[in-house]
């Protein structure tokens, strides 16, 4: 072998070790071996774009751990520092990096890095992709202040991940569009991800807003949070920034509508004491009372008798009934506790009040004669 082709071999395997350093020796030996038979057959356009591949990894590992004087030399020198060999963003990688090292000394390197790659000209477009990869807070931050991405509309804050929303509600560039839409994206999104004490908080807006289908805050809370632990928190939360109580969707339901169609006694609860009228009725006719049967929501049916605000008409002996749209579904267990609740209205201790701590759950042993074995 010549001395040529000897000098670009140690080039070409010396770059791939740098490349694949954590790799297994004998694949990086097997490469190099390859490069060595290609030369030998001459074939240059083989080693012509292995070498290229071999560069590029270079500079995605060099991008990777952060090294900052390699990438301003290749940048001098008129390397393509935008994109690798797939054509995929080198700021990518960064951000991947930083994410996946903990190591605090390297993620200021890769912050620096990430810095670089943003200043010689990364697209808005290469950030949006990136925006929606998880991150850390830090990159983040670097990413709204250097990358200028909020400036195409709303679609993009449905991708972002939560450090990127986390970092565009501190940076306060966005409008009050923008924050309602935020908002009701985050009260909405399953599994939760943003605590909705803290965002109202930060955002500083009015929970009275609605999204296309009519939905307020307080309707996607109960609909979508209602199983959580913080759902009654949640819910105050955002009556106390303004969302309105009793407001209805374009199905005509309420907020406690959908807390007692998700079985949620205590959000049931903390809406009926805060004043929600359980006898609203929705575009088909049925009230909470109606939902709460239908899904077999046993201790919310209870906690909604115990109002004394549904006629025996609207609770069973009817077919526009709540024991009718239990018997529909076959929840046979509380069609039978409606129908024995309305032929007990007559009996004395129907009429009975109850106070102290059995007024947050009507429970069946308050009606011996309702309890189904």
């Amino acid at each position: 072998m010549s001395k040529k082709n000897s000098t670009v071999f140690c080039v070409v395997l010396f770059l791939y070790n740098i490349a694949f350093a954590s790799g297994d020796l004998f694949e990086q030996e097997r490469l190099g071996r390859g490069f060595l038979d290609a030369l030998e057959r001459e074939d240059r356009q083989f080693v012509a774009q292995r070498f290229r591949v071999a560069s590029d990894l270079f500079v995605v590992e060099s991008a990777r751990n952060g090294d900052i004087r390699i990438l301003q030399m290749l940048y001098e020198r008129g390397d393509n520092l935008l994109r690798d060999y797939n054509a995929r963003s080198l700021l990518c990688h960064v951000v991947d990096a930083d994410y996946e090292d903990k190591n605090r000394e390297k993620s200021l390197e890769r912050q620096c890095a990430a810095q670089f790659l943003l200043r010689i000209g990364t697209s808005p477009q290469q950030v949006r992709y990136v925006s929606a990869k998880p991150c850390s807070d830090q990159m983040a931050d670097l990413l709204v202040k250097e990358g200028g991405i909020v400036e195409d509309g709303l679609y993009f804050l449905r991708l972002y991940s939560l450090p990127m929303r986390r970092a565009l509600v501190a940076s306060g560039r966005l409008s009050a569009a923008q924050r309602r839409e935020l908002l009701l994206l985050e009260v909405g999104r399953f599994p939760a991800e943003y605590d909705l004490s803290e965002l109202l908080e930060e955002l500083n807006i009015s929970a009275d807003c609605t999204d296309e289908q009519q939905n307020t805050p307080l309707h996607l809370m109960a609909k979508h949070r209602a199983h959580y632990e913080d759902a009654v928190s949640s819910a105050e939360a955002l009556l106390r920034a303004g969302a309105p109580l009793e407001a209805r969707d374009g199905a005509g339901r309420t907020a406690l509508i959908f807390a007692a169609r998700s079985g949620n006694s205590e959000l049931v609860n903390f809406l009926l004491n805060r004043g929600a009228d359980p006898t609203i009725q929705d575009k088909t006719g049925r009230t909470a009372l109606h939902w709460a049967a239908a899904c077999g929501n046993e201790s919310t049916v209870w906690r909604l008798l115990m109002t004394k605000r549904f006629s025996a008409r609207q609770i069973a002996g009817h077919k526009d009934s709540a024991e009718t749209a239990a018997r529909l579904v076959r929840q046979k267990r509380i069609a039978e506790i409606l129908r024995r609740y309305v032929e007990s209205l007559s009996q004395p201790f129907a009429s009975q009040s109850i106070t102290g701590s059995d007024q947050r759950y009507l429970h069946p042993a308050l009606y011996p004669s309702l309890i189904i074995q």
